[in-house]
């Protein structure tokens, strides 16, 4: 019984990428740290530039708009693959 929930738990993990979709999520999220951290400190582009602010919003929104892109492209192949 324990080894057909193991078995229906992984291929529900395998087919819903849970595992993809939790990597990219962190990556997403620690870069978006590190952006953060960088605009603090005043080091790398935002040294270089006299709106740092509007760099950062460019920034953190590219970030985030990866991420929403890489969520709508992911549903849309489960979606395929399910038909």
């Amino acid at each position: 019984m324990t080894s057909v929930i193991v078995a229906i738990l992984a291929s529900t993990l395998k087919t819903f990428n849970y595992q993809e979709h939790w990597m990219n999520y962190r990556t997403t999220c620690e870069t978006l740290k590190k952006e953060y951290h960088f605009f603090e400190a005043n080091v790398g582009d935002y040294a270089d530039t006299n709106d740092k602010q509007a760099l950062f919003v460019e920034r953190v929104e590219a970030l985030i708009s990866r991420e929403n892109t890489f969520w709508v492209e992911s549903c849309k192949e489960n979606k395929y693959e399910g038909t």
